[in-house]
């Protein structure tokens, strides 16, 4: 047998109802009925006063549990940055009802999602990245048919990649 649930606690109680007997359950309680509130598989013996056993298990499973959406991201200043749900039947926070949206701005966007008739929300933080912070020389001067070298002044980060305008 297999139980969803959306997150609450689901109650297994072995029907029909067994008086006088023993329980034991995997997670070793003997309650004659368990509430669960994770995922796994669960299996309980019932004894009777006659001493007859029988044991039979449930898989509970909440479909969110491998939902995992991105929680944090960033986007470059004057850029964007697109958000998945990473489930298709879905709302954000924008009023949006796609998978995925794409977002300009600072804030905390959340989204509502729908999954084998359970519902679940999660917020996704987007942060802006500053741009690099670097200088070139003011001017440079150099004669006909000379070089002159150009170098980046003050670079912040070591891991910079640089795109000369000539393709360099």
């Amino acid at each position: 047998d297999s139980v969803k649930t959306c997150g609450d606690s689901v109650l297994l109680n072995p029907s029909p109802d067994f008086p006088n007997s023993k329980f034991l359950w995997s997670n070793n309680s003997t309650d004659s009925a368990l509430w669960i509130s994770k995922s796994g598989n669960y299996q309980v013996r019932v004894t009777n006063l006659a001493g007859c056993s029988k044991t039979d298990g449930s898989i509970v499973y909440n479909p969110f549990d491998t939902w995992h959406p991105k929680k944090n991201t960033e986007y470059c200043k004057n850029g964007s940055v697109v958000l998945d749900a990473l489930l298709p039947d879905c709302e954000w926070s924008t009023g949006e009802t796609t998978q995925t949206i794409t977002v300009d701005s600072i804030a905390d966007y959340w989204v509502i999602a729908q999954k084998q008739g359970c519902i679940d929300t999660t917020t996704i933080v987007v942060k802006e990245r500053a741009l690099p912070k670097f200088t070139l020389e003011d001017s440079l001067e150099f004669c006909t048919n000379t070089s002159a070298g150009i170098s980046v002044k003050n670079p912040v980060l070591p891991y910079y990649k640089y795109l000369w305008s000539n393709g360099a």
